[in-house]
C-alpha cells in the first residue's frame, strides 16, 4: 500500500512540473482552479497504470495525458501539444534514467535495492523529480530565448535553488544507504524532503503570481501614462484645428469679396474650384463632440492607409456625457483593436456606430476578423504572439463601461467572420 501511494506522489508530482510548463509556454484556457482541478483528474487515470509493470504502457499514458491536458485548458494548437507532451515525457524519462544510474554508481548497488525499500524508493522519487522540474525549466528559459524573448528576465535563485535541493537530497539519500539510521529518523528526513519540495512548488508559484500582479501593474501604468499624453495631443490638436477653422473662414470671406468684385467669368470659376476645395478640407466631423470628432478622423486616416474600409454612423448620440480622457480611452482601444483585426483579414473592414434608443445609448463596433480570438466564456485572452491584441484593451474598455453605469458584451461570428463590441450606457434617473 505505502509503495502506491508513492507511485501516486510522483504521479502528482509529474502533473504539476507539467502544469508549470505548459503555464508558463502557453496561455490558459480556463481559471486557474479549473485547470489545476480537472488536470488532477486527467492525471489520476493515468495512476492507474502503476497496476501494469509496463514501462511502454505507462510511458504512453503520461505522453497522452500531456496532449489532452495541453489541447483541453491552453491556448495550442496539435502540434505544439504534441512538442510540449514529447519533450516532458523525454524529459521524465532522462532524468529518472539519470537518477538511479547516478545513485547506483555512487553506492555500488543495483538500483533494484532501492526499488523494493520504500523508504529510499521514496527519495529517488523526489530526487527525480526535483531533476525533472530543473531541466523543464531550464528549457523553458532556453526555448524562450531562442523565439526572441530575450527579454525575458528569470531570476537565477529560481534555478539555483532546485539544484541546492538535489544536492540536499542526495545527501540524505547517502547517509540512509551508509548509515543504520533510526526509524525516527527517517520519518524527519522524509519530512524534511517532502517540505522541500513544497517549497519550491510554492516559490514558484508565489513568483509566478507576483510576476503577473508586477506585469499587470506595468501595463496598467503605462496606460494611464498613454491617456495622460493622448489628452495632451488631442487637447493641442482641437486647438490647432480651432485655429484652422478660423483661418478657413476668414480665407472664405476673402475669396467671397474677391469674387463680388472680379469681372472674369474665368477669376470666378477658379475661385469657386478654390471655395469648393477649402469647404471639402474644412470639414473636420458632425458628431459635436469635438474629441470623438478629433479621433474619428484619426482612425479614418489609419484605416485609409492600411487599406481598411471604416464606416460611422453617429447621429443621435455623440458620448457627450463622458470626460475627454475617457472618451479618448474607450474609443482608442476600440478601435486598435478592430484595426489589428481587419488589417490581416481578407474584407479589411470596421464599422462603428453609436445611437440613442429610448433611454440608453448604445456603441457598436463591428470588424471584419478571419481569425477567432482566443477566449473562455467571455474573456478574452491575450494570445502570447500578438501582445496587446484584446487583453489588457478589453480591460479598460469594461472598466470604462462600468465608470459610467454601462454593459458591455462581444461576440464572434465565425460564419461572417466578423468581431463585435456591444456597450450599452443606461441613463441614472
Amino acid at each position: 500500500m505505502l509503495m502506491k501511494c508513492i507511485v501516486l506522489l510522483s504521479y502528482m508530482l509529474e502533473f504539476l512540473i507539467s502544469f508549470f510548463f505548459l503555464n508558463n509556454l502557453f496561455s490558459r484556457k480556463k481559471k486557474l482552479w479549473q485547470t489545476l482541478l480537472f488536470g488532477i483528474l486527467i492525471y489520476c487515470v493515468c495512476c492507474a497504470s502503476f497496476l501494469f509493470d509496463n514501462v511502454i504502457f505507462n510511458t504512453t499514458l503520461f505522453t497522452i495525458a500531456n496532449i489532452v491536458f495541453a489541447l483541453l485548458f491552453f491556448e495550442t494548437r496539435i502540434k505544439g501539444a504534441f512538442l510540449s507532451a514529447f519533450f516532458l515525457t523525454a524529459a521524465e524519462m532522462a532524468t529518472e534514467f539519470i537518477v538511479m544510474n547516478v545513485l547506483s554508481l555512487t553506492t555500488s548497488k543495483d538500483i533494484n535495492v532501492y526499488l523494493e525499500n520504500s523508504f529510499m524508493f521514496l527519495l529517488m522519487v523526489i530526487l527525480s523529480k526535483i531533476s525533472f522540474l530543473l531541466v523543464s525549466r531550464i528549457a523553458l528559459i532556453a526555448g524562450l530565448y531562442l523565439n526572441g524573448h530575450k527579454k525575458t528576465q528569470f531570476p537565477f535563485f529560481l534555478l539555483i535553488y532546485p539544484l541546492c535541493s538535489i544536492l540536499i537530497l542526495y545527501v540524505f539519500f547517502i547517509i540512509a544507504e551508509r548509515y543504520n539510521i533510526s526509524h525516527t529518523i527517517e520519518i524527519a528526513i522524509l519530512f524534511g524532503s517532502i517540505a522541500i519540495v513544497l517549497s519550491i512548488f510554492l516559490t514558484y508559484i508565489f513568483y509566478s503570481k507576483t510576476q503577473r500582479e508586477i506585469d499587470e501593474l506595468f501595463i496598467a501604468q503605462q496606460d494611464a501614462e498613454r491617456i495622460k499624453t493622448d489628452t495632451a495631443y488631442y487637447a493641442l490638436l482641437d486647438s490647432q484645428n480651432e485655429m484652422l477653422k478660423t483661418i478657413t473662414h476668414d480665407e472664405k470671406n476673402h475669396l467671397s469679396v474677391i469674387k463680388s468684385l472680379a469681372n472674369s467669368q474665368e477669376i470666378n470659376a477658379y475661385i469657386d474650384t478654390i471655395y469648393n476645395e477649402i469647404s471639402f478640407h474644412s470639414l473636420f466631423g458632425n458628431t459635436k463632440n469635438k474629441y470623438l470628432d478629433l479621433l474619428i478622423n484619426k482612425y479614418q486616416s489609419v484605416c485609409d492607409t492600411n487599406g481598411i474600409s471604416f464606416d460611422t454612423s453617429i447621429k443621435t448620440a455623440n458620448l457627450a456625457f463622458m470626460e475627454a480622457p475617457d472618451i479618448i480611452t474607450l474609443i482608442s482601444n476600440i478601435l486598435d483593436n478592430a484595426v489589428e483585426a481587419a488589417k490581416p483579414s481578407i474584407e479589411k473592414r470596421i464599422d462603428l456606430s453609436i445611437n440613442h434608443v429610448n433611454n440608453f445609448d448604445v456603441l457598436t463596433c463591428s470588424n471584419s476578423c478571419d481569425k477567432k480570438p482566443s477566449s473562455s466564456g467571455k474573456t478574452l485572452h491575450t494570445t502570447k504572439s500578438s501582445e496587446g491584441f484584446h487583453g489588457f484593451g478589453i480591460k479598460s474598455i469594461k472598466r470604462i463601461t462600468d465608470k459610467y453605469n454601462g454593459e458591455f458584451d462581444w461576440f464572434y461570428h465565425e460564419d461572417a467572420k466578423e468581431f463585435v463590441i456591444n456597450i450599452v450606457f443606461f441613463y441614472k434617473d
